[in-house]
């Protein structure tokens, strides 16, 4: 009852939806088979980002073999208002450092630029980026999303999206959104290494760390990979595996080498941490993010005192970050329930309360605080 539909492009790398599904790619001289459609009409549609997408509508007969000849011929043009201001817009992002009236004016520029061309989708991922920054992230995804429904195929857009989704706490669209990405260009280190964090926020840890060894096979100096590897690794308690990941990362940072976002936002399982675009505030993250998996690795090994190290190591790095004086918390409330030294109450004690001063509001407060409590009892009772 099923049939089969070859088809071939005039372009390199068309990708081929069938139903609005996407099946794969097809290239000049190079056709892409697709066995096993449904008898029935389909609509066949070949995207290349660029160009104006070309839909035909096929029978597929049962039992039989049919070609499909996408043809792309329009290019699409950009108009020279619209790439004057898109030009205008970028050179602001570049130089901003995220100040806001400056962004304010990139993201106007940009807008223009949608206006003077609809199908500007270079212009839309850019108006994305600056409204990441600017924490607007439901207006950013808006933009993200239409970039990507200009041109299908348009991976950076998709994978931008893919990190906003993840900001925003939609996991499961995150993961179909950047294997969407994947597909479309597997052998991006970035776009791997980015498709397994989704996949271990989703709690999908042992996907999660599959994914992270193909982007490590792609690239042994990816300190992205093996952090999120790291990460997928902790959560299924092979704490050894995992801390070997975690000093990877720190070697990786240590000569400044590998593949690093370049987009608005960095996010790790520790606590979705927001940057703005620069190398120096991703080391930063990276580095401080490998120390915070090395503590909770190492908690996870009852090595309390080398967890407590890492901690402070990662609050070196980021002396800000709440979620890390709670885990150091952790190490000495863990300390002082194997060995009841009053040092190590006060310790946990001054970590927590640290985590509060910083942000009253976090999710874990009412834990936190009934650990206080909890203290703050013991207090009058231990030496």
């Amino acid at each position: 009852n099923n049939g089969t539909l070859v088809v071939d492009a005039n372009l390199d790398s068309v990708e081929v939806f069938i139903d609005d599904k996407s099946f794969g790619t097809a290239s000049l001289g190079k056709p892409f088979t697709i066995p096993g459609l449904s008898a029935g009409l389909h609509k066949v549609k070949g995207v290349h980002m660029g160009y104006e997408a070309v839909t035909v509508e096929v029978n597929v007969i049962p039992g039989s073999t049919q070609t499909v000849s996408l043809r792309l011929l329009y290019q699409r043009k950009v108009k020279p208002a619209a790439k004057a201001l898109y030009d205008q817009a970028a050179a602001i992002w570049e130089r901003s450092q995220a100040r806001s009236p400056d962004l304010r004016k990139a993201a106007d520029l940009l807008n223009s630029a949608l206006k003077e061309q609809p199908d500007y989708s270079q212009a839309a991922l850019e108006l994305c980026r600056v409204q990441g920054a600017q924490d607007q992230t439901a207006a950013a995804l808006k933009s993200c999303l239409r970039a990507v429904e200009i041109d299908p195929d348009y991976v950076d857009a998709r994978t931008m999206a893919g990190e906003l989704l993840m900001d925003s706490g939609d996991y499961p669209e995150a993961v179909r959104q950047l294997q969407q990405a994947a597909t479309q260009d597997p052998h991006n280190t970035f776009v791997l290494s980015t498709l397994a964090e989704a996949l271990y926020l989703a709690d999908r840890p042992k996907e999660a760390e599959e994914t992270a060894n193909r982007a490590v096979a792609l690239d042994a100096s990816s300190g992205q990979a093996f952090l999120i590897r790291g990460e997928a690794r902790r959560s299924q308690n092979d704490f050894d595996a995992a801390i070997d990941d975690y000093q990877r990362v720190l070697k990786v940072e240590e000569f400044r080498s590998g593949t690093l976002r370049t987009i608005a936002f960095f996010a790790v399982g520790t606590g979705m941490r927001k940057h703005r675009s620069g190398t120096q505030f991703l080391y930063r993250s990276h580095k401080a993010a490998a120390d915070y998996g090395l503590c909770a690795a190492e908690i996870g090994r009852d090595n309390y005192l080398r967890a407590v190290k890492y901690c402070k190591e990662s609050l070196a790095t980021e002396p800000d970050d709440p979620e890390t004086y709670v885990l150091l918390g952790e190490c000495y409330t863990r300390l002082f329930n194997s060995d009841n030294r009053g040092t190590y109450l006060l310790e946990a004690e001054n970590s927590l309360a640290s985590a509060l001063r910083i942000n009253p509001n976090m999710e874990q407060a009412p834990i936190v605080r009934q650990k206080l409590r909890e203290i703050k009892e013991l207090k009058g009772v231990v030496k």
